[in-house]
């Protein structure tokens, strides 16, 4: 077997210490008494009822609050018991312009059944 050349031995030694490197990173940032200490809680938001599409009260808002102390890093929403959305627009889905512990949810019914969701937040500190 031939020697490696220079270009490969500090190839190789460049490979070694980048994956030693992220690896003492991982095990850093993914201590479980640091995950722990932080899970993610997830909040549901107040129900939103809306008509059905012809009767002009079809549009539905719905806000998901994190606890004091915590911000929402992601959320959606989940559909009201039945009738189910069968026909809906969705304006906005994400964090709130009003306040940065509210994950926010509003939705147009175009089904010609009345329909409820509500938001929902996941929240960390």
């Amino acid at each position: 077997m031939r020697r490696p050349s220079p270009a490969v031995a500090v190839a190789l030694t460049a490979l070694f210490f980048a994956l030693t490197g992220a690896g003492a990173a991982a095990q850093r940032v993914l201590d479980p008494r640091a995950v722990a200490a932080s899970s993610p809680k997830t909040v549901f938001g107040p129900v939103a009822k809306m008509c059905a599409s012809d009767s002009g009260c079809g549009i539905g808002l719905s806000a998901a609050v994190c606890p004091a102390g915590t911000d929402p890093v992601g959320g959606g929403w989940v559909a009201g018991k039945p009738p189910y959305l069968a026909k809906a627009t969705v304006v906005y889905n994400g964090p709130s312009t009003r306040n940065h512990r509210w994950w926010t949810v509003e939705m147009i019914n175009e089904a010609v059944v009345p329909a409820t969701f509500k938001a929902v937040a996941v929240c960390l500190p």
